[in-house]
């Protein structure tokens, strides 16, 4: 933010937002955590202050270009993304946008869901072109263009929807689990391989169903 100011050596900076630096910041909480105040170490970090959206995206991007970074982290600063995030806050899930933050806080696993898994719920159920072969094959790809992104997180879509789809999926997969443990697939590779990679397709056929 522009209100960012500096006082002699110290600095005072307001909406800060960390590019890159979850595992750097979580080392740090840890290190206070475990009143470890004696730590005289330095961390080099690099300040820019800026409050155009499209310009801090782009220096998100360049920042992270000389990494193997996927396309759906690079996304999680989006709007869009803290949006969804509060709004399954809201109903009792963890929308993990920020890589393994919810699990790091120590979060139920059943309650957290990473942008890959509702971007693969939303290609499966919700788009017109329903694809769960495509979810289910490569998730990090359903994000990676301006294009796709756009159509699965777009302001045409409910946060309602989103949500659901999730619901959806889950229960699918709950169910399935409590079937393979009643049945033995050992002899049955087809049915086994339905349960076990088949999942957003039967959440895509029960959404015809329904």
């Amino acid at each position: 933010s522009n209100e960012s100011s500096q006082i002699g050596k110290k600095l005072l900076l307001k909406n800060v937002q960390i590019v890159n630096g979850l595992q750097t910041s979580y080392s740090i909480y840890n290190s206070i955590k475990n009143e470890n105040i004696s730590d005289e170490r330095s961390i080099f970090i690099k300040i820019i202050i800026c409050d155009d959206k499209n310009i801090v995206d782009k220096i998100i991007r360049a920042t992270n270009s000389q990494n193997a970074i996927s396309s759906s982290l690079l996304r999680s600063t989006d709007s869009i993304q803290r949006d969804i995030e509060q709004y399954f806050k809201s109903n009792g899930y963890f929308y993990d946008r920020r890589k393994n933050y919810y699990r790091n806080q120590g979060m139920p696993r059943n309650k957290i869901i990473s942008i890959n898994l509702l971007s693969q719920c939303v290609v499966s159920l919700v788009l017109n072109e329903k694809n769960p072969s495509r979810a289910r094959s490569n998730p990090t790809i359903l994000t990676k263009t301006d294009a796709d992104y756009k159509k699965i997180y777009g302001s045409h879509i409910d946060f309602k929807v989103y949500f659901n789809s999730v619901l959806i999926y889950k229960k699918v997969e709950q169910e399935l689990k409590e079937y393979t443990a009643e049945h033995d697939f050992s002899d049955d590779p087809v049915s086994d391989s339905l349960v076990k990679l088949f999942k957003f397709h039967i959440s895509r056929t029960l959404i015809s169903v329904i």
